[in-house]
């Protein structure tokens, strides 16, 4: 299913709702979203309808029903919503917990245990590995980097695996600075928006 919100978000965000000059763009006001920055937690509520339906619901949607719709489980169901929700919040909050993992693993690879036995050696490589993980689930630069630069990683933030900004070369470090007419168009848009 992260595969295929990923794909859904990625097509909708970068084809329809980042295309510049386009009056399309300007109509679903994709632009106020963009307005408070990712920075605050309540900009991932700040969006117009349309904005709402082709960045929240639709890439949420379309997956679930190529999986089978998920049945008639409302576990099943409100936990994919909670998660999508309190993702949506982390991202725009301004927090970056992986920062936190990141350090401990640094801190785990340089410790040593006074008997130097294999199996702490293990346990250390199982938890830096742990922490690996968790750090790039947990990582938000990316959407961060969105909201500040525009034209990268138009995939979603949290919990996305981020394969269709790999794959096309928008990830936020594969891509050098916006060009000087989307700066240009984005800030107009911005503008538009107050």
């Amino acid at each position: 299913m992260a595969i295929g919100h990923d794909v859904v978000q990625y097509a909708v965000h970068r084809h329809l709702l980042h295309r510049p000059n386009l009056r399309l763009m300007r109509l679903l006001r994709h632009s106020v979203h963009h307005s408070t920055g990712a920075t605050k937690g309540i900009s991932a509520c700040f969006m117009s309808g349309p904005d709402f339906f082709l960045e929240i619901v639709l890439p949420y949607l379309v997956p679930l029903a190529a999986i089978g719709g998920g049945g008639a489980d409302t576990i099943f169901h409100t936990l994919v919503a909670a998660s999508g929700a309190i993702g949506g919040l982390y991202e725009h909050s301004g927090y970056d917990f992986s920062v936190l993992l990141s350090a401990q693993r640094t801190k785990g690879e340089g410790t040593r245990s006074s008997s130097g036995s294999r199996e702490s050696g293990r346990f250390r490589a199982v938890w830096v590995a742990i922490l690996s993980l968790l750090a790039s689930f947990l990582a938000n630069r990316a959407h961060g980097e969105h909201h500040s630069r525009g034209n990268v990683s138009y995939s979603d933030g949290f919990g996305s695996p981020g394969l269709c900004d790999t794959l096309f070369g928008t990830r936020w470090d594969q891509v050098p600075e916006r060009r000087r007419e989307l700066e240009h168009e984005w800030q107009a848009q911005l503008q538009h928006a107050m």
